[in-house]
């Protein structure tokens, strides 16, 4: 009998200290997952396009989870035309996942910089029919003096492809037709 409890109290410690160092373990794992995502939103500024490109990755393994982590970094550094074009252009690589992050995206449509006005109507065009709150200023921009600008957002429009989107690109090509032939 004291041989058993002797054995319960061992095998009771034992396993004290292997659920332990699972729990350091798990802390551990999270602090590491937390560095991934902080170098990745690093190189969301950085020069080097390889880097971007692993951080886009990142967020694109991590799914509607990155919706969140990238809408406070584009919140947080708005005024910086790198990044705010960076992490647009990251976040519209998620897709439809992002759609959450219309609402944030859309008033990039009228920032000042061209690139970034083409960047925001390219993420909203890969975000797709989610993104159909921002057709009305996106039809807007059709008119855009950029070029790529108007490219963009008549691509946006496609794929987003409500009623309205689609009228409007109907529109557009028929108007630009039009001037080809005078």
């Amino acid at each position: 009998m004291q041989k058993l409890f002797l054995f319960l109290i061992i095998f009771f410690l034992a396993g004290a200290s292997i659920a332990s160092e699972f729990e350091l373990d798990e802390a551990q794992k999270k602090k590491r997952e937390q560095d991934k995502i902080e170098r990745a939103l690093e190189n969301l500024s950085g020069d080097n396009y390889k880097s971007f490109e692993n951080s886009i990755f990142k967020f694109e393994q991590m799914g509607e989870e990155a919706v969140p982590i990238l809408v406070a970094h584009l919140k947080n550094n708005k005024e910086d035309q790198k990044i705010r074009v960076n992490t647009i252009y990251t976040i519209g690589r998620l897709g439809a996942e992002a759609k959450g992050a219309t609402p944030i995206i859309t008033p990039f449509l009228m920032d000042e910089d061209a690139d970034t006005r083409a960047i925001a109507a390219i993420a909203l065009g890969k975000i797709g029919p989610g993104a159909e709150d921002s057709v009305r200023i996106l039809v807007n921009l059709l008119n855009d003096e950029n070029e790529w600008v108007r490219k963009s957002v008549h691509d946006a429009l496609r794929k987003i492809g409500t009623k309205e989107a689609k009228e409007a690109v109907r529109q557009y090509n028929q108007k630009k037709r039009n001037n080809t032939m005078h």
